[in-house]
């Protein structure tokens, strides 16, 4: 068997065992009833982005019936810019409605508090809002 053979294997067993882990806390923790709507924070990176798929394959074959949304919050401050049109791609198709917005995180002049911290609580606080709507 070659390497990239051995490489795939693992990694579809690797999918197959997050997937199943995924199913298992589910069920053990009654996390989804009927009707729910589950919203997936998706910064871009392969955490997030697998876990979207998860979901949403999940719900797709699920005997309890759910809906996933995903959010994608970008700052105006952050050096870094996710790809949007794949972010949109990969959404459209899992059948999941994509919610992207920009957040402004401007630290005060006298705030104590480093620029990580702040960026990240306006991005928490408009995934909350969007949870909300």
């Amino acid at each position: 068997m070659g390497v990239e053979r051995k490489k795939d294997k693992r990694n579809q067993l690797f999918c197959r065992d997050f997937y199943g882990k995924i199913g298992k806390a589910i069920h053990d923790f009654d996390l989804i009833q009927e009707g729910d709507r589950v919203l997936v924070g998706v910064s871009g990176g392969k955490d997030s982005l697998a876990l979207l798929i998860t979901f949403a394959e999940r719900a797709r074959s699920s005997k309890i019936p759910y809906k996933v949304y995903a959010a994608h919050i970008r700052s105006t401050v952050a050096e870094y810019e996710t790809d949007t049109a794949y972010l949109q791609e990969l959404c459209d198709s899992l059948g999941v409605e994509l919610f992207l917005d920009t957040i402004s995180a401007q630290v005060e002049a006298d705030s104590k508090k480093p620029m990580c911290f702040v960026c990240a609580w306006n991005r928490r606080k408009k995934l909350f809002q969007i949870a909300k709507s």
